[in-house]
């Protein structure tokens, strides 16, 4: 679930870019089909059995974690490594590997977060203990075409991590 705005919570419908750039990478959005493109959601909604991902991002609401988990009224654990992990950003020399890897020859290495941005994604909390959530660069996610590329990167990186630690679920 990708949200635009809070009070009241809506979230990126199936039809919008960001649900699409999503899907490419294999998630599924699990905000219902509807007339609006950025729906209300309740929390029933919000907090579904199969919701395994919440997105935050920057904007066009600025999104401040773990701030803005309170309403939901259930425990928030962080997963700071996690956040580091999936930002894109180099790891710091203390938490590479011994063996350097390979860079894929065919992916671009990874630019920085244009003008003083934030990370693609960073800040990782979970929520009642099952629910990924990420504040993520709103551009990164919603600003096309500029950022496609970058959107589709930082996408691939989550999804190579729920490959790797399996939750059921959709975003």
């Amino acid at each position: 679930m990708y949200f635009v705005w809070a009070d009241p919570w809506m979230a990126a419908g199936p039809e919008t870019y960001a649900s699409g750039l999503l899907e490419t990478c294999g998630f599924a959005n699990a905000v219902p089909a509807c007339p609006r493109r950025y729906p209300v959601v309740d929390r029933d909604c919000a907090l579904a059995p199969e919701v395994a991902l919440h997105l935050y991002p920057d904007e066009p609401y600025p999104f401040a974690l773990p701030r803005d988990l309170a309403p939901w009224g259930l425990a928030v654990t962080p997963l700071p490594a996690l956040g580091e992990g999936l930002s894109g950003a180099a790891p710091a020399p203390e938490a590479a590997s011994a063996k350097p890897q390979q860079a894929d020859p065919r992916e671009p290495a990874e630019p920085p977060a244009p003008g003083g941005q934030a990370p693609d994604l960073a800040a990782a909390y979970r929520l009642d203990g099952r629910i990924l959530c990420l504040a993520a660069n709103g551009a990164t996610f919603t600003w096309y075409p500029s950022r496609t590329a970058r959107g589709l990167r930082a996408a691939r990186r989550l999804a190579t991590f729920f490959a790797a630690k399996p939750l059921s679920g959709s975003q």
